[in-house]
């Protein structure tokens, strides 16, 4: 038995009946749904087999093919793995133990191992894929090639115009990325912060793919206030460069040195694909109306390492308790949501933020620290990677600089 949102109760005692094809892509009459969410990514996906769960009316939107190429390293760290469905943990291709970070510029090497995972790689189209079957089986409708083009609020809820036809939602998750279509029509402010990566999968020598069989690599001090990357997948390598900052570079240049120094010149390199990453939440609040947004398209991205993947599953998730616990009431559903992802995500990424300044605005200041304790902040970096630790915790206790600084006194 379906739980009853706002929508429901109108079908209920209006005794509509609504038909819509959504295979097809047309619409013999408009269905009123629960929640349509814009994008299937890991928070629009996440959102909608949540929802479905309960019983809730869900149409999820696609813009493009599914699956689809997604643009990613593909790096799935510890404490997002734990919570995914069975289908997406099976296009994981491997888990990564030991990480390499080097400061290039410096000559300083780190090297981190765990018994489990620091880091599981996966090819996203795969990835995103299983996530958007999951939500399916759960019980939500899927539309993909179904571009959102605008939307009109209702006293009750949205008419959203679509490339493939109109649909009607008493909510709407803007899950549709950094450049967001609803977060623009919704009224948001332009958009976050944006910086750029430039990433290539490499087909290499076995010999090259066994080095990194089970590690990933970070390079500082190749790119301007940014880093390359070296994460391996089954069969090749994904290898690719971020400037966590704005600011005019040459990325494509930028990678070309970076496959030279890891003396890959001669590997076959498939065609550069580029991409933006929203460095910083939001300012103007993550809900207007009925319209919540989640993912990229909030802002929530890890503001040193540039990893959305896990802000925007979580995210996904309270998005989906906030409408079943506000009731589809639009006051209590924004309370709840904006509470509970600043307490959980917000507070944290903004202590990220005053760290990545260190990290990417201050070189001195960051080649200064690698030297004095390097190891000892990459040990704490892993830790937060898998959930036990946050950049809150560690940064706003006094007793960590305390011990940073305690090699100084040898």
């Amino acid at each position: 038995m379906r739980k009853p949102g706002c929508c429901a109760w109108q079908l209920y005692f209006c005794g509509e009946i609504h038909y819509v094809s959504v295979a097809m892509g047309t619409q013999k009459a408009r269905e009123t749904f629960d929640v349509a969410v814009a994008g299937a990514g890991p928070g629009g996906a996440t959102a909608a087999r949540y929802l479905a769960q309960q019983g809730f009316r869900v149409i999820l939107f696609e813009k493009e093919k599914l699956p689809r190429v997604k643009i990613c390293a593909g790096g799935i760290i510890p404490r997002v793995l734990r919570g995914l469905p069975e289908q997406a943990t099976s296009v994981i291709e491997k888990h990564c133990s030991r990480a390499q970070v080097n400061i290039v510029d410096q000559g300083l090497h780190f090297v981190l191992k765990r018994e489990q995972p620091i880091v599981s790689t996966t090819m996203r189209e795969r990835f995103d894929f299983a996530l958007v079957r999951a939500a399916e089986q759960a019980g939500a409708h899927v539309v993909p090639e179904c571009r959102v083009l605008d939307f009109s609020e209702k006293e009750d809820g949205f008419d959203i115009f679509t490339s493939r036809g109109t649909f009607s939602s008493c909510f709407l998750v803007g899950a549709d990325g950094a450049l967001s279509v609803v977060a623009r029509k919704a009224g948001f402010d332009g958009p976050v912060y944006l910086v750029s990566a430039l990433e290539t999968e490499v087909d290499v020598a076995p010999e090259q793919l066994r080095f990194y069989d089970g590690v990933v690599r970070f390079d500082f001090g190749i790119v301007p206030k940014g880093y390359g990357w070296v994460f391996p997948k089954k069969n090749h390598l994904s290898i690719g460069v971020g400037q966590m900052r704005k600011g005019s570079i040459h990325l494509e240049n930028t990678l070309d040195r970076y496959l030279r120094y890891l003396g890959m010149e001669n590997a076959v390199v498939f065609p550069k694909r580029g991409f933006v990453i929203p460095a910083r939440p939001r300012r103007d609040g993550f809900v207007r109306g009925r319209s919540l947004l989640v993912g990229d398209a909030a802002g929530l991205v890890d503001p040193i390492t540039g990893e959305g993947i896990s802000a925007a599953i979580e995210s996904g998730q309270i998005a989906a308790v906030a409408l079943e616990k506000g009731g589809f009431r639009p006051d209590r559903v924004e309370a709840y949501y904006e509470d509970v992802l600043r307490e959980k995500i917000v507070k944290d990424l903004r202590w990220g933020w005053l760290v990545s300044r260190l990290a990417y605005d201050h070189s001195k200041i960051r080649t200064f620290l690698f030297r004095v304790c390097g190891q000892q902040m990459c040990e704490t970096m892993t830790d937060i990677i898998f959930g036990r630790k946050t950049y809150r915790s560690v940064f706003s206790n006094p007793f960590t600089y305390l011990r940073m600084f305690l090699p100084m006194r040898m």
